[in-house]
């Protein structure tokens, strides 16, 4: 009986806190007004051949659910980090880095986010958050950016194209 007892209690307290999250998420949607975008998985392998991250300090500004971070992390970067606002993708993200000791993920707005240590700064936003990003970036950080799909008003260092039937690329950029 005390085991039926606890393992409804158990299944209730599992099925709140999943409601919280996403009601937490489609809020966050409503006052934040930034989209989930995931990037594909296949472009990260191009993009770390010409950026290498060994050794490196990594930040997602915006990591969603925490894909490259763990890629950079699997890939030998000394400090993968991601900075999420949205609560779905961060706890989603939390739980896939659980035994991955390099990669940490901050339930921050990367707008407030200490860029000092940073090697290299990945981005995929939309381009009315860049201007301001780019901004935050010249006063803060000295690295390597890589932006996909939209690109920054900075001469471009260089261009990684990651579907050339799209002509989709990445624009990586020293600053």
């Amino acid at each position: 009986m005390y085991f039926i007892l606890f393992f409804l209690s158990f299944f209730l307290v599992l099925v709140c806190l999943i409601l919280a999250v996403i009601i937490l998420n489609l809020l966050s949607l409503f006052f934040i007004r930034v989209p989930s975008i995931s990037s594909n998985k296949k472009y990260f392998e191009k993009i770390f051949e010409k950026i290498p991250v060994k050794n490196k300090a990594v930040y997602d500004l915006g990591s969603g659910e925490g894909d490259l971070i763990l890629f950079a992390a699997e890939r030998g970067a000394r400090k993968a980090v991601g900075f999420e606002i949205s609560p779905w993708p961060f706890c989603l993200s939390v739980l896939k880095s659980l035994f991955i000791k390099n990669a940490f993920f901050r339930f921050q707005s990367f707008f407030k986010a200490d860029l000092k240590e940073a090697d290299i700064v990945y981005v995929y936003l939309t381009q009315p958050f860049l201007k301001s990003l780019e901004e935050k970036l010249e006063r803060e950080f000295k690295g390597t950016v890589i932006s996909l799909g939209s690109h920054f008003s900075w001469k471009e260092k260089e261009r990684v194209v990651l579907d050339e039937k799209r002509g989709y690329g990445a624009f990586i950029y020293q600053i």
